[in-house]
Parts: C-alpha cells; sequence; structure tokens
C-alpha cells in the first residue's frame, strides 16, 4: 500500500472531481490517463510511436498515409486522417483515438468525444514536441517504450549541434515528395545524419517539395538548380 500512496504522489497531472488524472491536448482537451487495448491512430507520427511503443497489436485503425513501419500496413486502413469519417472510426470500436490537430479534425474529435470515446488530438510537426508527445502517448495508452526511441533521437540531435560549425556549411537537399516528411522522428533522424538545417551548426539544409507535375520524375534533375553537396536518400513507399 505504501508504494501505491508513493506512486499516486508523485503523479503530478491534474485530476478532476473524481480523483482521475488527465492530460489536455493540443485543443485543450481533457483526456483521461489509462491504458488503451483498442487505438484508432489517425496521425502518422502517432501510429510510429505505437509501434516504436510495442503497441502496435492494439492499433486496430490508420489513415491512407500510415505505412511505417511496414507492420502498419496489416492495420485496417480507415480513411483521411483529416475530417475523418467517424463512422467508420466508431466503428472499430476503439478506445483511443488519436488525431492530427487541425481545425478540420474538430468536428471529428467532439463527435468522438460525445461517443464516449477517449480522444487524444496533437500537432506533430516540431522535434522539439518529440518528448512532449512521447509523454502524453504514454499517458494515454499505459506503454512507455517510445520514449526510449525519443530519448536516442533527441541524443543524436544534441550531438549534431554540439559539433562545430564548418567554414563554408555544405548544402543539403532532401527529396521528400514519395512520403511527405510529416514524421518528426525521420525528420530528426535525416537531419542528424546529413549537414542539419541552420539552426544546428554543421550546415544548414533545404528540404523542398516539388510541383505535382514533377512528382514522378527522380529527384536529381529536380534538385540540381540548388546545387546541394549532399543528398540524402528519403524514405518512401
Amino acid at each position: 500500500m505504501s508504494l501505491l500512496v508513493i506512486i499516486a504522489a508523485c503523479d503530478t497531472r491534474p485530476r478532476d472531481a473524481a480523483g482521475t488524472s488527465y492530460v489536455v491536448d493540443d485543443f485543450g482537451d481533457s483526456v483521461r490517463v489509462g491504458p488503451a487495448r483498442r487505438i484508432v491512430s489517425l496521425n502518422p507520427v502517432a501510429t510510429e510511436f505505437l509501434f516504436a511503443a510495442g503497441a502496435g497489436e492494439r492499433v486496430v485503425g490508420r489513415t491512407h498515409w500510415d505505412h511505417y513501419p511496414p507492420a502498419a500496413d496489416a492495420v485496417p486502413d480507415l480513411g483521411n486522417g483529416i475530417d475523418p469519417n467517424i463512422e467508420a472510426v466508431l466503428g472499430a470500436k476503439p478506445d483511443l483515438v488519436i488525431l492530427y490537430m487541425n481545425a478540420s479534425n474538430r468536428r471529428a474529435a467532439l463527435g468522438l468525444q460525445a461517443a464516449g470515446v477517449r480522444t487524444l488530438t496533437v500537432r506533430t510537426d516540431q522535434i522539439a514536441d518529440l518528448t512532449r508527445l512521447a509523454d502524453l502517448f504514454a499517458a494515454v495508452t499505459g506503454d512507455r517504450a517510445g520514449r526510449i526511441a525519443v530519448d536516442s533521437v533527441m541524443r543524436s540531435v544534441d550531438a549534431v549541434r554540439k559539433m562545430p560549425r564548418p567554414a563554408t556549411p555544405p548544402r543539403a537537399f532532401l527529396m521528400a515528395h514519395c512520403r511527405p516528411a510529416l514524421t518528426p522522428v525521420i525528420t530528426a533522424k535525416l537531419r542528424a545524419s546529413t549537414a542539419g538545417p541552420p539552426t544546428i551548426p554543421g550546415g544548414c539544409a533545404e528540404t523542398r517539395q516539388p510541383p505535382a507535375a514533377t512528382q514522378p520524375r527522380t529527384g536529381v534533375p529536380w534538385a540540381v538548380p540548388w546545387r546541394p553537396q549532399r543528398q540524402p536518400a528519403a524514405p518512401s513507399h
């Protein structure tokens, strides 16, 4: 009993009137803390986190764009992650839905909450958010292994930041049209393995999205005008 008291005392998360712990998502909504058994992830970053945390077998729905890790392809495709089909999501019988924070998803978040489904909505655009996101996902799924993967990525990024800046920073070009660079974890790894953006000593990176008409072509001719010294391979599916 004393151990339970100590654990409860260390939990500094806010609690509701019934004493239940909760976290606040990026819409400002309160989401109850606790394990999830059936998770619909309509956010590619969240899907990657869940698999990294060993919770992939509990993911029962994803978007068209969730293809990493490869095992995610075995998860039922529920359509778009922006303004999703609420009926299709509820049909998967989830006890947790993770959405991308976008104004177009507000209706879905409210609809799922009204149906009694825990819904966590997060913006997943910045490398600086990785640690915060790992803690949020751990709180609402009950799995903390994803935090280990994030810590590893952040150590790599920090190591690159500490590298001495060369007298002439190299120019790096990243072609990412096959799989949009929506995943901060992947982006962090790519940045750490190349010159890095201007905020990371060691060089400046340029990420460009080609016009739709040029997307079927190889990235090499399209990259030439930017005269890159490095062109790391982007993940694709």
